[in-house]
């Protein structure tokens, strides 16, 4: 019997009551990390303290798709992770399912409380897309970030074997947006090779837009024509990447690289 129903005093199966509230809330990471997370509070108790430790980065909820958003069919999300900032070293999951005018969350893994929770769906709907619509934890580079991640052409990547996997301040040089794709094969068991691809361009003096703006043009573009770096994820992978034009040049992961130079003006009214 799915976790949702409960057996009355007189033995009847009953749709469990939507009697809870929720409630999110967006706050930083800092000094700890650098980042955001998510705190869940549930009848005012937050959560994700009970559960792994500390909430999911609002990225990995929230974009590009809200995650939380409650369907008939149920699935599976993870709202907290370790303190470390890993979610697998620590985890705390909900399966989320809408039964008529009442949404059920039922725990996985570490679990903050015994047993589920259930809220009224017009309400929950509410709080979520609230969440959804709050923009107002987001620094210049989050902005960037999601702009990127919510408008690439994924179907694009895919007929080329791309998948865009994070975009994020290059933490070697600040001044530049680093946007990280995959491109092969993932699987570590296939001898099929795997590369991460990175592309850097200039945020210092720019709009999140307009960099933004660049970088989509670029991933709708043909690879060949990228400057980008690239490095193998599997042992034995020593040849680029079959989409790897004159530009691209291969990098050690945890050095330095060379910083990209900046084109001229010139180069950036042309790519608007």
């Amino acid at each position: 019997m799915p976790r949702t129903k409960v057996i009355g005093s007189d033995g009847m199966v009953l749709t469990r009551l939507s009697r809870d509230t929720v409630r999110f809330e967006v706050r930083s990471t800092e000094p700890e990390l650098t980042g955001h997370e998510v705190l869940v509070y549930v009848n005012d108790v937050e959560m994700t303290r009970l559960g792994a430790g500390m909430g999911m980065d609002p990225f990995d909820l929230l974009i590009p798709e809200n995650q939380l958003i409650a369907t008939t069919t149920p699935h599976q999300v993870g709202i907290a992770r370790c303190e470390c900032g890993e979610y697998g070293c620590g985890s705390t999951d909900v399966v989320i399912v809408r039964d008529e005018n009442a949404v059920h969350w039922d725990w996985e893994f570490e679990a903050p409380i015994r047993g589920g929770v259930s809220f009224k769906a017009d309400e929950y709907d509410a709080e979520v897309e609230r969440l959804g619509a709050d923009r107002s934890w987001e620094r210049p580079e989050d902005t960037t970030a999601r702009l990127i991640l919510t408008g690439a052409d994924r179907e694009h990547l895919d007929s080329m074997g791309m998948r865009l996997d994070w975009v994020a301040k290059d933490h070697e040089n600040h001044d530049f947006l680093k946007v990280a794709l995959y491109l092969g094969d993932s699987d570590w068991n296939s001898e099929k090779p795997g590369y991460q691809v990175f592309l850097r361009l200039p945020r210092k003096g720019r709009t999140p837009q307009e960099v933004a703006t660049e970088a989509l043009g670029l991933l709708a573009n043909d690879p060949r024509n990228w400057s980008a770096g690239w490095h193998e994820t599997k042992r034995g992978t020593a040849v680029p990447p079959s989409l790897a034009g004159r530009k691209w040049r291969q990098e050690s992961i945890g050095l330095a690289v060379p910083e990209p130079k900046r084109p001229a003006r010139g180069f950036w009214r042309r790519r608007r």
